[in-house]
Formats: structure tokens, C-alpha cells, sequence
């Protein structure tokens, strides 16, 4: 980036337009760039103090990844849009595009999905393909993100699904509405859940922020989802990746999570209005209407190993439960319609979606949602990562 005085300018005014709140500008430094803001400034007035945040980035030769920083943080944001617009501008112009090019498209993977009546017997199977892309993590070991496309889609459960309000017995104030629009711009979702292998060999990269356990989980094999994770520990480990890597990987946003796991449906699961045990791991002893009782395996299992949704993303339902970007809040009420993550600095509750092997088939409903603090650990939370806006190639 050619920073002058005027891109310096321009980044500070988005910097606080963005984070009106010293608190908030504190947090996102903290949590994406990996630094504290009073080790950095004693000063006080926010614009002062991004004035002295960008001086200090400026002398340690760290403003291109604190830009990078802010604008992977906030991807969906028309100031950041802006901010990247203009800057494009002070770089070399590229070439206009003639009606000879074709547009590029990465790899295609080949995957089965499959749709379920009420009973839960499996009544279509469709074979499909998806276009991936794999991040190279090093030694042999890589990461497959899979395109999710653009679209919108009604997030939340609507008033008559089954079991809508089951864990509002355990959380009180739990919503799945209202239900909203929300505008989706493609991006990247991880295939599977992060898988132990996987782990292993980001902890084993420089630290960002906070250390990492080189083999947290209690259910161990190289392609089992890791577990026992934190949302720090989660940050952490796409912190690692993207500065490895030099793409902005991060955790979905809970309205990303929801898209990807629909992937164009409308009913309580992917594969149609209810699960079985042959589709998805979770604890079959529970039925969820119509459906079928089955295998309760009590532990996860390797990734993959059931069919994929419809835009082959495999384990939605069930196997971890996956952290989130977002904080909690009990309702949509006031929720981004642009598919970003809900964040403030007051909550120290952090999101999950999808259910986990130990959990009945109502808490692996698409709409489902829950929560636990940011450091909570248990052999049932994992993670996947996602991509917003990944380089050109």
C-alpha cells in the first residue's frame, strides 16, 4: 500500500467511523490485530488516539496489516468498501477486461447430498459439484474452502417450526426471530470442521495472541473435528492461518453460518424436515418428529463422513457445535441484513451453531442457536473457518 498523508487520513476517519468508542476500537485491536490499545497510546479523545494508533503502526512497519486487519474484521461495511475503492485507485490500474476473457473458476469437487422425507427415510440422492480451494498450510497439510454463492435468504425459524422454542426451558429470553432478509455476498466456508491434523500444524506456527495446545481433544484421530476449543483459541488459530497464508480468514458470522447450512433450503434441516442417523451424527436415542430413532455413536466422528448439503458442506448438523464471530444477543432484533457478525464489547457470550454428536436432532435445526462464554471448553465445540474476500489467483 503507497501510504501518504492523505491514505493515512482517509484510513483514520474510517477507523473511527467504524469503532465510535475507544472501547470498541480497543477490542478490535485486541482481537484482530493481536495488541493492546493503552500499551500502545495513553492518550485520550478517539481521534487522538487513532492518530497516535497509526504513528505506531507507521514506525513498526505494521500499517498494511492493520489495514488488512480492518477491513477482513469488516468486509460488509459500505466505509470500508469505500476506503478500499479509494485506495485502489492510488495503485497501478489493471487492464480492462475484453469480451475474450473468460472469468476463472477453481477446482471442482464431485459429492453426494440427499433429501429426506418426514419419516426420515431417504427418498432422492444427487450427485454434485462444488467449487473449492485449498489453503496450504505447510508440510502437506492443507485447508478446502468451499464457494458459497450470493444470494439472500429468510434467516431464523418461522412461528410453526417444530421445537422452535425447546431451549428457551434452558435459556431464558431465547429467540429465533424475528425473522429477516439478509443479503449474502459470496464467500468461502470451510468443507468440514477443522480437523485435529489441521490444528496441529497452525499451533505449531508463530503465536498471534494467545498460546495454543498442540493436541487439545479428547476424542483423538488426525480426521476427527478438534474440540475442547475456546472462541480465543478459535480467533487464534485464523489469526495464525491468515498471517501464514495471507488471506483473510476469520469465523463465520452467524447469518454466513445459517446461509451456508441451509444451502437453499427452507425446512428444519438441509436434507429436509427432520434427520436419521445415517446422515448426520448426533444422539439418535431422540427423534425429531416423524423421524427415526438410531445409532448414538457418543463421540465425534471423522469428517466427511456423511453426505454433504447441497453446496457440499459436510457436518452441519451435528458431530461440534461451531463457534460464531458474533456475540449473543437473544433475538434479531436490530441484526446486520448484510451478513456480518453482531459484535460488542460489553458481551462475553460468544455464538455456536449446529448441534454436536451429544446433542438431541431439535438442537441441529438449521435456526438453532446457542451460546457460551468466549473461554468455555468441552469435548463437544469445534470450529470452521470462512473467507470473505480471498485474493485474486
Amino acid at each position: 500500500m503507497d501510504w501518504t498523508r492523505q491514505t493515512k487520513k482517509q484510513f483514520r476517519e474510517a477507523l473511527t467511523t467504524v469503532y465510535p468508542s475507544y472501547d470498541l476500537l480497543e477490542m478490535f485491536l485486541e482481537e484482530d490485530f493481536g495488541e493492546r490499545l493503552p500499551s500502545i497510546t495513553s492518550k485520550t479523545g478517539l481521534e487522538v488516539v487513532a492518530f497516535a494508533l497509526l504513528k505506531w503502526a507507521d514506525a513498526k512497519g505494521r500499517l498494511d496489516e492493520l489495514y488488512r486487519a480492518f477491513c477482513e474484521e469488516n468486509p460488509d461495511n459500505p466505509v470500508t468498501q469505500e476506503l478500499v475503492q479509494s485506495f485502489a485507485q492510488v495503485s497501478s490500474p489493471k487492464p480492462k477486461a475484453t469480451p475474450k476473457d473468460t472469468p476463472k473458476i477453481r477446482p471442482l469437487f464431485e459429492f453426494e447430498t440427499v433429501r429426506v422425507d418426514e419419516q426420515g427415510k431417504v427418498i432422492e440422492r444427487q450427485r454434485k459439484t462444488a467449487e473449492y480451494w485449498d489453503l496450504d498450510l505447510g508440510e502437506g497439510i492443507t485447508l478446502t474452502l468451499v464457494k458459497v454463492p450470493a444470494g439472500q435468504f429468510w434467516m431464523g425459524s418461522p412461528s410453526d417450526e417444530l421445537e422452535r422454542d425447546a431451549l428457551k426451558k434452558i435459556i431464558d429470553d431465547y429467540e429465533e426471530g424475528p425473522r429477516h432478509l439478509v443479503q449474502i455476498p459470496e464467500f468461502w466456508m470451510g468443507k468440514y470442521p477443522v480437523t485435529q491434523m489441521q490444528w496441529r500444524r497452525v499451533a505449531a506456527l508463530p503465536k498471534v495472541q494467545v498460546d495454543l495446545e498442540v493436541d487439545p481433544s479428547e476424542f483423538k484421530g488426525a480426521q476427527r473435528p478438534v474440540e475442547q476449543i475456546s472462541w480465543d483459541e478459535a480467533r487464534e488459530f485464523c489469526q495464525r492461518v491468515s498471517r501464514f497464508t495471507g488471506e483473510s480468514v476469520g469465523l463465520p458470522s452467524e447469518s454466513r453460518w445459517e446461509y451456508a447450512c441451509r444451502a437453499g433450503s427452507d425446512t428444519a434441516f438441509a436434507f429436509g424436515p427432520t434427520l436419521n442417523a445415517e446422515i448426520a451424527n448426533y444422539d439418535a436415542n431422540y427423534t425429531y418428529d416423524k423421524g427415526p430413532k438410531g445409532k448414538y455413536r457418543e463421540e465425534t466422528t471423522p469428517v466427511g463422513q456423511f453426505p454433504g448439503n447441497s453446496w457440499g458442506l459436510f457436518d452441519m448438523h451435528g458431530n461440534v457445535l461451531e463457534w460464531c464471530d458474533d456475540v449473543w444477543f437473544s433475538n434479531y432484533d436490530g441484526a446486520p441484513t448484510d451478513g456480518s457478525a453482531r459484535k460488542s464489547s460489553q458481551v462475553d457470550r460468544r455464538l455456536l451453531r449446529g448441534g454436536s454428536w451429544n446433542y438431541d436432532p431439535r438442537y441441529c435445526r438449521s435456526a438453532c442457536r446457542n451460546y457460551f462464554s468466549r473461554g468455555f471448553r468441552v469435548n463437544y465445540i469445534g470450529f470452521r473457518v470462512c473467507c470473505v474476500a480471498p485474493r485474486a489467483f
